[in-house]
């Protein structure tokens, strides 16, 4: 190639050669002002380090020796009222409520199959279940019309 076909090329592509050179260094420009702004160039590196196993031993003696007992965690066990439940829980009825709920169903609706047997409050007439406070839900409205 010779420079009189070079300078030809540079005469009418120097417009664009211009603006890709421009945006090449402000790209550059751009990434370099990212790295040095970065919260994570200022930050210390995180560096894990492992505790020997006779530092926790060595603690652990400590604590014996200290007359502090060390038991495990105990286990809670279930008080008499909760054994004896309500006589609404026995699983037969005609109505169904839920523990977390004000309303009842009958046990036909959508939504009494929904709830959870450990939740489940059974009622063998509607005034039981109003008795307790429950108010009735549309479906088993729906049903008694």
């Amino acid at each position: 190639m010779e420079f009189t076909s070079f300078w030809v090329a540079w005469q009418r592509y120097k417009a664009n050669i211009g603006l890709c050179t421009a945006t090449a260094v402000a790209l550059l420009v751009g990434i370099y002002i990212g790295q040095a702004t970065s919260p994570f160039a200022a930050s210390t590196p995180i560096i894990f380090t492992d505790v020997p196993k006779e530092d926790i031993s060595q603690s652990i003696e400590a604590v014996k020796l200290s007359g502090v007992a060390l038991r495990p965690a105990s286990v809670k066990q279930p008080s008499v009222a909760a054994a004896t439940a309500s006589p609404y829980t026995s699983g037969s009825g005609d109505y169904i409520a839920s523990k977390n709920s004000n309303l009842y169903h009958h046990t036909s609706c959508a939504a009494a199959k929904r709830i959870l047997p450990a939740n489940a409050r059974y009622f063998k007439t509607p005034q039981e279940a109003k008795g307790v406070g429950l108010t009735p839900s549309k479906c088993t409205l729906d049903l008694k019309k």
